[in-house]
């Protein structure tokens, strides 16, 4: 199946459908409307209350943002319903299929999580023991937060396990990408590291991507196979995941099957996508049909005892495991038939978002192929959400702007930097307008400090200085700090 082009909007109504069953032309008809309702009722994240949100076409959405190509996978009734792709797969060139492979991120890590539940459950790892106890080719340095309690692999696949966690991106074009050992020893190419263990195990959540090398290495030391081998034989062919790998980087055949990844305004990356040794974390290449396969399973075995892979105890465990706590490879919200499990990932140029019920049999899988596409992975989300009737409160987030008037917004106008990257602050309609090489969006005032994005939702801060003046502007909850330029 080809996919609708940027300058065919009008073609998306007809476009063939992946799966549709034949012959039944009341059904098809029905499905046709849902779709165009998910496709033309994108919502943005952050409505102003009272007012009527403005509803965005896919395609729309897409030119607006600058992203080449969307791929979606929606779950309904246990199965997959529809499956559609929206867009190139490098801008200005062939279009996306539904077969096109995408860099899934750390939606690896849920994946990686189910391989290691199966040896568990067979007896070959135990969850509490010491993963030293597993490693040969390197080990977890012994230091006095090691000496209180051992890195496990339950902590490892919950972020409880005190490993180090850097904010540093361990992907890297052909040949010059650090392997697993380069990244666990920190040596370079590694710009982080070395790896090792600075609180203590079980005591505190941290989302740790090192620990998903660690746990990369674990699986390779007690299987004597290489990582993508062990992952296809564990969960990709059980799943019927044909259409996945963890291969870095892919071989030929796979890579002429492959989207090209775009940062910034629709730049390519070279080679498609930089490699990812640390495949534990973020290596896997795959489609939404094939994530929809794998959420699938996990409701399967939750609600009817046990599936391909896992029993439903292991599943269950997934979401939330009662030793730890937390999720083992997925997070969680809510509770009974709202319940939802997923995770979101996002590589260079790549971005990739599953959401679904764990009871009720639905669910959503997008995917798009440049790091500007939040908006379309949660909007589309909310679309499926509202269009499916998921129970729940998966919609906009509705806010009462705080009062301020234009004069004084005015103080908060300026560029802001930190590095090479720049944030300009302009005005907009009566609000404030971030622009940057990204993209630009609206901001929502919560606070005199506090303002939502509106097309994503994500959180800005605005940092006063001693005498009060707007001085700089918080993002990532503080792990990103730019200073305003005089």
């Amino acid at each position: 199946m080809r996919c609708t082009g940027i300058a065919t909007v009008a073609a998306i109504t007809v476009l063939a459908l992946s799966g549709c069953p034949a012959g039944d032309q009341g059904a098809q008809g029905g499905l046709d409307a849902r779709i165009k309702n998910v496709e033309n009722g994108i919502p943005p994240a952050v409505i102003v209350k009272g007012e009527a949100p403005d509803m965005f076409n896919i395609m729309e959405l897409m030119a607006r943002l600058d992203v080449p190509g969307v791929s979606l996978a929606v779950i309904d009734g246990g199965e997959i319903e529809w499956a559609r792709c929206y867009g190139a797969a490098e801008a200005g060139g062939e279009s996306l299929t539904v077969n096109t492979l995408l860099q899934a991120g750390s939606v690896s890590k849920p994946v990686v999580a189910m391989a290691v539940l199966s040896l568990a459950a067979e007896g070959r790892l135990d969850l509490d023991a010491d993963v030293n106890h597993y490693l040969k080719s390197w080990r977890v340095p012994e230091n006095e937060f090691t000496s209180l309690e051992k890195v496990t692999l339950r902590r490892l696949l919950s972020h409880t396990a005190g490993v180090s966690s850097f904010t540093v991106d361990d992907g890297g074009p052909p040949g010059e990408a650090p392997t697993l050992l380069q990244i666990l020893n920190g040596e370079p190419p590694a710009e982080g590291g070395p790896v090792d263990v600075d609180m203590v195990p079980g005591s505190a959540q941290r989302y740790s991507n090192e620990g998903y090398a660690v746990i990369q290495q674990v699986l390779m030391d007690v299987e004597g196979e290489p990582f993508p081998s062990i992952m296809k034989e564990r969960v990709l062919k059980p799943l019927e995941m044909h259409g996945s790998t963890f291969a870095q980087p892919l071989p030929p055949d796979l890579l002429s099957l492959a989207a090209a990844g775009h940062i910034g305004p629709a730049q390519p990356i070279e080679g498609k996508g930089l490699i990812y040794n640390n495949m534990g974390a973020g290596g896997l290449w795959t489609t939404p049909s094939d994530l929809a396969r794998f959420a699938i399973e996990i409701q399967r075995s939750i609600t009817r005892g046990s599936g391909r892979v896992l029993s439903s105890e292991m599943a269950s465990a997934m979401l939330r495991d009662p030793v730890s706590g937390y999720g083992l490879g997925l997070g969680a919200g809510g509770e009974g038939p709202s319940r939802t499990f997923g995770h979101s990932g996002h590589n260079a140029g790549f971005l990739c978002h599953v959401k679904a019920l764990a009871v009720g049999g639905r669910g959503v899988v997008v995917m798009a192929n440049s790091n500007k596409g939040i908006p379309l992975l949660e909007g589309i989300t909310m679309a499926v959400a509202r269009e499916y009737e998921w129970p729940g409160d998966i919609r906009p987030r509705e806010i009462e702007p705080f009062k301020i008037t234009e004069e004084e917004l005015g103080h908060y106008c300026g560029q802001y930097v930190i590095g090479d990257y720049v944030v300009t602050i302009g005005m907009d309609r009566g609000f404030l307008k971030i622009s940057h090489f990204e993209g630009e969006d609206i901001l929502i005032p919560v606070s005199d400090t506090l303002f939502l994005q509106q097309l994503d939702g994500i959180e800005l801060t605005f940092i006063r200085d001693e005498e009060s003046r707007i001085g700089a502007i918080s993002l990532m909850d503080g792990r990103l700090i730019l200073t305003r330029a005089e």
